[in-house]
């Protein structure tokens, strides 16, 4: 049975209960955690039963990314990717935050009976976490309150602090691109989980298309390091997304049937988008070395053409929803 944290501030430390509530055992509060402790040491003392399986290190785009992974023994895997967090806008787009302390916030990422995940970022630190409990085999994963409170002890331990901010201090310059013309994803800084191809899949989604998808199912014929075409259902419709790796971490290199074609014998450059059957609206996201442009059109106007943006556009999502507001399709591409 896979143990429960919780943290009890009127006690000052960390309680795990088993099933059988009548077995308790204490172990130290976050003031308590020897300030020399690596985080591959430190998660173990927080969550118990749990043991050190892998790291992974990636420079990142503009910031370095590492990637810890622990398992236990119900099956239960505990994944943390610590990266620096910097924009104080990009946190104020998250609608479901999940806890308001005045140095801490988080909020949910995926929810469901297989992968549970939050963000929560520090602005004391600059420490930016990303916390999943996932499982195959249908075991209990860790609640959102055990990840918040694991959350919060591991953005002050100064070796995670240390692997957020890499070398030395980041440039908190403008997102920059990723010098890849075949990338639609991502091209400017994201802290998703991109370590693996379903991870960067779900992530994109969550994203850019802002669904939490029904299913992603991989080739199972592809190469296990890619690149590899996944399918992504929906409610109402689906679509494909082709993932490859990367140094920085997995990128999309395709979503559909790519971002339609773009004329350049206009005062501007227009791009004309493929339509699409039972779509009333599509939401276009143009991806340029300075930032995310994005518009709304309505699908029986798609004849007309989109007008691009005048320099460089690294690429074009499309999501197409119904009446209901419900994704019937996803197409992009890079330019």
């Amino acid at each position: 049975m896979l143990a429960a944290t919780a943290w009890r501030p009127d006690r000052g430390d960390i309680v795990v209960a088993s099933q059988d509530t009548s077995h308790e055992t204490a172990v130290a509060s976050p003031s308590e955690l020897p300030p020399d402790l690596t985080v591959e040491a430190a998660v173990p003392r927080i969550l118990p039963g749990y043991t050190f399986s892998k790291k992974e290190e990636h420079p990142g785009n503009a910031y370095p990314m590492t990637n810890f992974e622990f398992v236990h023994g119900s099956g239960v895997e505990f994944e943390l990717t610590i990266y620096t967090f910097f924009s104080e806008a990009e946190m104020g787009q998250q609608q479901s935050l999940v806890t308001g302390s005045s140095e801490n916030k988080a909020w949910l990422g995926a929810d469901d009976d297989h992968l549970r995940s939050i963000y929560l970022v520090s602005h004391s630190t600059d420490v930016g976490l990303r916390l999943g409990s996932s499982t195959s085999n249908g075991a209990e994963l860790l609640s959102v309150e055990d990840l918040i409170l694991v959350g919060e002890r591991l953005v002050e331990l100064p070796a995670a602090i240390a692997a957020a901010r890499g070398d030395g201090r980041l440039d908190q310059a403008p997102p920059t691109s990723l010098g890849s013309e075949a990338v639609v994803w991502p091209n400017q800084t994201t802290p998703r989980d991109r370590t693996s191809a379903e991870g960067t899949v779900r992530s994109f989604v969550e994203e850019v298309v802002g669904e939490n998808p029904t299913e992603i199912a991989l080739d199972p014929a592809a190469p296990p390091d890619g690149p590899v075409w996944a399918n992504v259902t929906f409610s109402k419709g689906d679509t494909s997304v082709l993932v490859a790796p990367a140094e920085t971490g997995w990128v999309v290199m395709q979503v559909g049937e790519g971002a339609g074609s773009v004329h350049t014998d206009t005062d501007a450059p227009t791009l004309y988008l493929a339509s699409v059957a039972d779509a009333d609206s599509v939401q276009v996201r143009i991806d340029t070395p300075v930032g995310i442009r994005a518009m709304d059109v309505k699908a029986d106007e798609l004849s007309t053409g989109v007008p691009l943006p005048a320099g460089t556009v690294h690429s074009v999502v499309a999501t197409y929803r119904d009446n209901g507001g419900n994704v019937v399709a996803v197409h992009g591409g890079h330019y």
